[in-house]
């Protein structure tokens, strides 16, 4: 799950400039975490703070885009990370990520291409939300095919609902 940098124009068209790496001791998502939350705790990191981190010159000109399935013949899903916010434990870190939908499982016969500059599409994309965390060294837990889901609004309201009803008004600190 490649995370791409994009330089995006005033016409919404979107320029691939570079893949990013965003875990690690010495990404984004920990220096931020360590300003914000240097003891456990919550967080939270919006795009254009992302975006200053990545050290682009003009954060209202780039965008961080998630390939969801770079593997996958003739298929395009691209999403648009918008925020993240995460929750520092003692050597891992669960994390929210809330996307904004560009291209969800389209048909292009040359996905590589079609990525290198594509415009956006007309309307505002729907936002989705995955849950992924950070374990060892600050390296992306793993993911397959059984975590790492994306949640739409409708089944994403539901379990906030749901947990949210059954959860104990107190509960003790996580481990």
């Amino acid at each position: 799950m490649p995370f791409i940098l994009y330089q995006v124009d005033g016409s919404k068209t979107y320029r691939l400039l570079r893949t990013v790496s965003l875990a690690g001791t010495r990404g984004p998502l920990v220096r931020h975490m360590e300003e914000t939350s240097p003891d456990c705790g919550p967080w939270h990191l919006r795009e254009r703070r992302l975006l200053e981190l990545l050290g682009t010159d003009d954060p209202s000109r780039h965008a961080l885009v998630i390939d969801l399935k770079p593997r996958v013949d003739g298929n395009v899903s691209l999403y648009r990370l918008r925020n993240v916010w995460g929750y520092r434990g003692e050597g891992w870190a669960p994390l929210a990520l809330q996307l904004e939908v560009l291209f969800a499982d389209r048909e292009e016969p040359d996905p590589d291409r079609f990525k290198q500059c594509f415009r956006e599409p007309g309307k505002e994309g729907t936002l989705v939300h995955e849950f992924l965390y950070l374990g060892k060294n600050w390296n992306w837990g793993m993911v397959g095919r059984v975590n790492g889901a994306l949640l739409w609004p409708d089944a994403f309201d539901y379990f906030v609902a749901e947990i949210s009803r059954t959860r104990p008004e107190k509960q003790s600190k996580q481990p």
